[in-house]
């Protein structure tokens, strides 16, 4: 197991009090064995590389940054370089770092900065893990494909921090929402239209955990093809998109969706995430659902963003009214003990599918123009969907939406649900360094959270008993720690 000394070129360089000679990375990637390291030197890196092959499951290969300075991957590019005609990232298309069909390999440490439209583009790799590692812009900072050889499978995101839109331009208004969703009549930046991490019907077991995005697009997306999903004994069956945590990340100025899965899933668990300033927090609108638990979150929204071309926002996102094809088939989708504290619905303008919805928070601003003040709002309410026990300050709740079909709990509004202090200028909310706590006011604190079932990633479901708060609770509080690994 040795340790391949890397430097932006090949070069003398002084390492640990001696002058070695580094092998550009290259160089270095190519003559790594498993179980070796390619120890980079501090420097600008501005040259793209592939990595041809990998470790095993006890000896991977290991890219890892220096102990003392930066290593920073510079790829010189311009936004408008992450342009391209085809839905999702092709072979050809640039990246800092290409692997094709290689498995076991840990990337730690290091910085990135103008990697458009890719930093890392992965076909057919297994068993990769990404740990701190640091950057801005780049249409994807992951994506991932599957080879005719492989599928794609196993992968770790950790203590990843990116910011996608340096200039804020996005959440700003400068940019707008159907510049980036290239629409008829707008300008295409669709440059930004892509992701933490994205995928394309890759089997799964994905873990992403303690990252930070900011002023970005989406944060997570994953696509598969439709005919991944089947429907047995009325259950759909989803073949890809299997196993998927995300828990404990931090969302920020998210301009669509912080996690969008498309099509279908099989055996989500979203937690202990904060949403700060996020348009839409989960997107399941055209998706088929087996077992998804979205679960001890926590959401604020202080205002919303600066484009008139979408704002509507929304924590949840369901199929719409106006697309009238059949909803896609769902068994298992839980969301509970949520803290929500939004200027946005709760869901609007949606047909529901088979939805437990229950023990959450969600208190509304005072209405303006700049407000919704319903938590549903022009709903396709259906008897395997149902809200219960919610604390809320919705005026209307439970009796519009009873009356408007809705399968909803018997508690009344209340006049506060958080003991929570807003910024006093909303409008410099940007320097407010929210920790993710939405305590309860004295009113929600004497509710009790009434009995559920969780279903999660591996077909693991765990029944929470009732008693204890509604709102957010970890999951260490709910027994489901055993979930997250």
């Amino acid at each position: 197991m040795a340790t391949l000394i890397a430097a932006p070129e090949f070069s003398v360089v002084r390492h640990d009090g001696s002058d070695i000679t580094a092998l550009d990375l290259q160089t270095a990637l190519n003559k790594a064995d498993p179980g070796d390291t390619v120890l980079l030197m501090p420097g600008v890196y501005r040259d793209p590389v592939w990595l041809l092959r990998g470790g095993t499951k006890d000896a991977p290969v290991t890219v890892k940054g220096p102990a003392h300075g930066i290593a920073m991957f510079d790829g010189g590019r311009k936004p408008r370089d992450g342009l391209h005609h085809s839905k999702w990232a092709m072979d050809g298309q640039w990246a800092m770092f290409k692997m094709l069909d290689v498995g076991h390999v840990v990337f730690d440490g290091f910085s990135f900065c103008d990697c458009w439209p890719q930093v890392f583009y992965l076909r057919g790799c297994h068993d990769i893990a990404f740990r701190r590692i640091r950057g801005t812009g780049a249409r994807n900072v992951i994506f991932v494909r599957n080879s005719d050889k492989t599928l794609s499978r196993s992968f770790i995101i950790e203590e990843m921090h990116w910011v996608q839109d340096v200039y804020q331009d996005m959440w700003n208004g400068r940019v707008k929402w159907k510049e980036v969703k290239e629409r008829d009549g707008y300008e295409n930046k669709s440059w930004f239209n892509g992701a933490l991490f994205e995928s394309y019907d890759i089997l799964g077991d994905v873990v992403i955990r303690d990252c930070d995005v900011s002023h970005a697009f989406n944060a997570i997306r994953m696509d598969i093809k439709p005919e991944r999903v089947s429907v047995q004994n009325g259950k759909p069956v989803v073949s890809r998109n299997r196993n998927v945590r995300i828990y404990r990340n931090r969302f920020s100025y998210i301009r669509d969706n912080a996690v969008e899965p498309e099509k279908g899933l099989h055996g989500w668990l979203v937690a202990e995430n904060t949403f700060f300033q996020v348009h839409a927090a989960l997107s399941c609108d055209a998706v088929s659902i087996r077992d998804g638990a979205f679960v001890s979150n926590s959401f604020l929204n202080l205002s919303r963003p600066d484009d008139a071309s979408n704002t509507g926002g929304k924590i949840l996102k369901f199929l719409s009214l106006g697309d009238r094809t059949p909803r896609p088939p769902c068994s298992g989708f839980v969301t509970a003990f949520n803290s929500i504290r939004s200027r946005t619905r709760l869901v609007a303008g949606a047909r529901l599918k088979d939805w437990c919805n229950v023990n959450n928070v969600v208190e509304r601003f005072a209405a303006s123009d700049r407000d919704d003040v319903a938590l549903f709002a022009e709903m396709e309410w259906f008897e395997d969907a149902f809200t219960d026990a919610m604390a809320t300050n919705d005026p209307g709740y439970p009796d519009v939406y009873l009356a408007e079909g809705g399968k909803v709990g018997d508690w009344s509004a209340l006049p506060k649900v958080f003991d929570f202090e807003d910024p006093v200028n909303l409008r410099t909310e940007q320097d407010f360094d929210w920790d993710g706590s939405l305590p309860l006011s004295s009113e929600a604190a004497a509710l009790n959270s009434i009995p559920v079932t969780i279903h999660g990633p591996e077909d693991l479901n765990k029944g929470i008993p009732g008693g204890g708060s509604v709102g957010f609770r970890n999951l260490v509080d709910l027994g489901l720690d055993q979930w997250i690994i």
